[in-house]
């Protein structure tokens, strides 16, 4: 297998850290697009059409599965900036006069911008994505694959320490560690393990606070055998019984609208 193999439209062989030198072909693509296209004969009303329709959707496949690094993406970026306000783009040419700043115009229309998109941010946003599929079971083949392998014992989003930096894997890193930061917990129907998925906030010490006392033969499994599906409110009895002081209280605490 050479560094030259593909997957998908994907370069499989190559360092994290040369990831932009890999993708280099992205650039390439632009390129082809702007020349087969008689772009001096748009006007900017045409050039801004064609950007938001054509050449913004170039990189969009490849931004699912890949962190671009910031000079990377000002690469593609300035093959934008210079179609906008020169249109043709011959080699060695001199660079046109901007007379606003790219971060303005990139700004949505209703604030003054032309509404290209940021494709720094629509890059995180695309890497979000492909983190919360895994997240919330949307894929269960795949979110099984990687469970086997880096977090067996773990849930997603508490496996920071379970991950390597495998090029294409380090996607969900990245994503994995803004759903942390910006997620909350909810209960919902009940059906968490309470042993082994994180459903509140004193989840990680869950094992350790189990109450010896109890019948281990009879503890329950799941969130839902710790309410009253009557009155939508935790089973006081059972939850005492079962875990210890701190952390019984802890869960009896937490909000009913999450059974809602």
């Amino acid at each position: 297998m050479t560094s030259q193999c593909t997957h998908l439209g994907h370069p499989i062989i190559f360092s994290y850290k040369d990831r932009s030198q890999a993708y280099n072909f992205i650039l390439s693509k632009f390129k082809a697009k702007l020349t087969g296209l008689k772009a001096n004969k748009l006007n900017h009303a045409g050039r801004i059409t064609y950007i938001n329709s054509v050449l913004a959707f170039i990189p969009i496949y490849y931004m699912q599965n890949i962190i671009f690094s910031k000079g990377f993406i000002e690469k593609i970026n300035s093959i934008l900036r210079r179609f906008w306000w020169q249109g043709v783009q011959e080699e060695n040419s001199s660079n046109p006069f901007h007379f606003r700043a790219w971060a303005d115009i990139c700004q949505p229309k209703s604030e003054g911008g032309l509404g290209i998109r940021n494709l720094l941010d629509v890059n995180k946003s695309l890497v979000l994505h492909s983190a919360w599929l895994i997240a919330s079971n949307k894929d269960p083949f795949l979110t099984g694959v990687l469970k086997s392998k880096y977090y067996p014992r773990d849930f997603f989003l508490e496996s920071f320490h379970s991950w390597h930096k495998v090029s294409l894997l380090v996607i969900y890193f990245t994503g994995q560690k803004i759903l942390h930061h910006n997620s909350i917990l909810q209960i919902n129907a009940g059906n968490s393990n309470i042993w082994t998925d994180p459903w509140f906030e004193g989840w990680e010490d869950i094992h350790s606070s189990l109450n010896l006392s109890h019948n281990t033969q009879n503890l329950p499994n799941h969130v839902s055998e710790l309410w009253d599906p009557h009155n939508f409110s935790w089973n006081a009895a059972i939850v005492l019984s079962t875990f210890s002081q701190p952390v019984a209280n802890q869960i009896l605490q937490t909000s009913k609208v999450l059974f809602a």
